[in-house]
């Protein structure tokens, strides 16, 4: 194996994922050195349990918690189920802008549920009340939120990328982080998509995962958020990555040209679009960084994030047309 062959990540969601400090570098290399005894033990778990029967109500869905994002919601809402997924979690935490005038068709017409989520903080417990209300329903459901879009470079559909990789319980996607791509403010006469092209060049260290509920998820901590395992014979199984590989103890590896599937994470939009989301405050915890930082140094991280954004990524175009269609959009 080269030494270029794979690269090995652990640190700031600030970071590519192509730089990593020497000294985790090295830590990395060491917890490699018992990647293939902890992946044997993992690989033995999973034989014994048998594949997807893909026999439940819906075969993919997605839980997701949001707060005034309803100018976004038809749009992510057309792209995910014209990529295959079935049915919506969606779980309102606190918005007060024209949501659910954009959500009543889809909740009229069976493709979701709504919950009123009031709780700060809100996001791992409302995880939580999904598994245990509706886990049953589904074969595989994405934990993602709305500035995430789940975007295949070969497969046309979502699910055809999964049953690929059927065999383990946890499918790690990493985050491909696009800025502003310099939009002062959202243009709402145009698709989210179509606006946003600038990206990082190399995936995040950071993602969201998508979970085969024939097993039990392990904790709902707040890194259930990223990372996502589950437990079987009272063993912890880590999430694989887009490479297969186990993410063990935080580490990361994976090929250089491993790009099958990404998640295109609008983390900012338009500069009024980040600002806005800086005011929102922390979903996962009330003691985050975001709420305890001041509005300038919040700013600053959005710029340090922004500045990494040295490449243009159109993967996610190859949908675009037909969403146009699906948006009736003909101009």
């Amino acid at each position: 194996m080269k030494s270029n062959d794979y690269y090995m990540t652990r640190g700031s969601f600030l970071e590519p994922v192509n730089y990593t400090p020497f000294y985790k570098k090295l830590k990395q290399y060491f917890k490699c050195l018992l990647y293939p005894f902890y992946s044997c033990i993992y690989n033995s778990l999973i034989s014994f349990h048998s594949k997807p029967m893909y026999n439940k109500k819906y075969n993919l869905t997605i839980c997701a918690i949001f707060k005034n994002e309803g100018k976004f919601l038809k749009e992510w809402i057309e792209y995910h189920l014209m990529l295959g997924v079935e049915h919506f979690y969606l779980y309102n935490n606190n918005s007060d802008d024209n949501f659910l005038e954009i959500l009543e068709p889809y909740i009229n017409n069976g493709t979701m549920t709504l919950t009123d989520w009031p709780m700060v903080p809100a996001q791992s417990a409302a995880y939580m009340h999904w598994e245990k209300t509706y886990s049953d329903e589904t074969q595989w459901n994405a934990f993602i939120d709305l500035d995430e879009y789940i975007c295949p470079k070969y497969d046309l559909t979502i699910l055809e990328w999964i049953k690929k990789n059927d065999k383990y319980p946890v499918l790690q996607i990493y985050w491909k982080m696009f800025g502003s791509s310099a939009i002062m403010k959202h243009d709402d006469n145009k698709l989210l998509i179509e606006q946003y092209t600038l990206s990082w060049p190399k995936f995040s260290i950071l993602g969201k995962c998508i979970y085969n509920t024939d097993y039990k998820i392990d904790t709902f901590e707040n890194s259930v958020v990223h990372f996502l395992s589950v437990t079987y014979r009272k063993i912890t199984i880590p999430p694989i990555n887009i490479d297969r590989k186990y993410i063990i103890r935080g580490t990361n590896i994976s090929t250089v040209k491993s790009d099958s599937m990404q998640i295109n994470h609008y983390w900012s939009r338009a500069f009024d679009t980040m600002k806005q989301k800086f005011s929102k405050g922390d979903i996962i915890s009330i003691k985050a960084w975001r709420n305890t930082m001041t509005s300038d140094e919040k700013l600053n991280i959005g710029f340090v994030k922004e500045g990494n954004c040295t490449s243009a990524d159109f993967t996610i175009w190859r949908f675009l047309l037909k969403l146009k269609l699906r948006m009736n959009i003909y101009e």
